[in-house]
């Protein structure tokens, strides 16, 4: 049996997709299944890619003869906003099972598994007859470093000594001088560390407690460190929370309010607004994650929203065992 996996990252789209894919991944090594990354061509999607050890297969858009090598034992799973039905029909025509990853909450999907760790309103009512939905953060896809991290952090006292900022893995909406400048006047914490992802362009701005941080090795540990973050509303979400970081949340693109609206209705993250109003938001936003009160409540939180185990059942359900339809609180 072999996994493959469908998801795309660039500098425009950012590496969410192809990163939380890496979560399923994981979970299939440890299970003896085979796993292939089906990726854009694209310089770096296939580093990414690359970078985690499994076998990539590049491919131009909407070319669907990577098919061809799919198995009937296998299993096809897509994440990205650029495939359709007929991506879909193709791959449940040669593959054991299939699934989707769509957290827009939108669209009617043909395929065995649909998964978005949002909280999403009748979500059957958007999948074809006879899929498996798994929606809520119990099935956000975590990778190990982060459930690892999560555990080194059990016991940690709130502190306001770091602060996190964590616009993606491409900052695509370049929020880091925006946020840099609302913090020059005025930051509670003793240091601001700046994380870059390895599609972010080189940022160098004047500021005495700042840390810039590109493209480390392993980012969970970046996490760990920190006492508090202000993130961009993906994929970075779930694993902060699961982390235990307690976190503000900046909505940068129109896919990442259901995210946002989940974790800030379950207590689990404060609301930093929209994107282009960061300037005036930040610094409000910024004195309520100092407060040691509200670091121990947002980590609490966000470690009962995000348990690190989504990549498990979701696995599971894409294996068929103890598949059915599944909306949890």
């Amino acid at each position: 049996m072999r996994l493959w996996l469908r998801a795309d990252a660039s500098a425009t789209i950012g590496l969410g997709h192809l990163l939380r894919c890496v979560a399923l991944a994981e979970e299939a090594v440890g299970r003896g299944i085979d796993v292939t990354f089906v990726v854009a061509d694209d310089p770096l999607a296939v580093a990414v890619a690359s970078r985690h050890g499994y076998d990539v297969m590049p491919v131009p858009s909407g070319d669907r003869r990577w098919l061809e090598s799919v198995n009937p034992d296998d299993v096809v799973v897509f994440d990205g906003y650029g495939f359709d039905t007929a991506d879909h029909a193709a791959a449940r025509s040669v593959a054991a099972r299939t699934g989707a990853i769509d957290d827009l909450g939108s669209g009617r999907l043909d395929v065995d598994v649909l998964v978005n760790p949002s909280e999403v309103p009748d979500a059957d009512d958007g999948a074809a007859d006879g899929t498996v939905v798994l929606t809520g953060p119990r099935h956000a896809l975590v990778r190990r470093a982060f459930t690892a991290a999560r555990d080194d952090r059990t016991g940690r006292h709130p502190a306001t000594d770091r602060l996190l900022l964590a616009f993606g893995g491409t900052d695509a909406a370049g929020l880091a001088p925006t946020a840099v400048d609302a913090l020059a006047g005025h930051c509670p914490f003793e240091a601001v560390t700046l994380l870059r992802g390895p599609g972010s362009t080189p940022f160098s701005r004047p500021h005495d407690r700042l840390d810039v941080v590109e493209d480390p090795p392993e980012v969970a540990s970046v996490f760990a460190e920190a006492d508090a973050a202000v993130a961009a509303a993906g994929t970075t979400t779930w694993e902060l929370l699961c982390v235990g970081v307690p976190t503000a949340l900046v909505t940068v693109a129109g896919n990442q309010r259901l995210v946002a609206r989940t974790a800030i209705a379950a207590g689990a993250a404060l609301d930093a607004g929209e994107a282009a109003s960061l300037a005036s938001t930040l610094p409000h936003v910024v004195e309520q994650l100092a407060d040691p009160t509200e670091q121990a409540r947002l980590a609490e939180a966000g470690k009962d929203l995000v348990d690190g185990r989504g990549a498990a059942r979701v696995l599971d359900a894409l294996l068929g065992v103890g598949a059915s339809s599944s909306k949890p609180a």
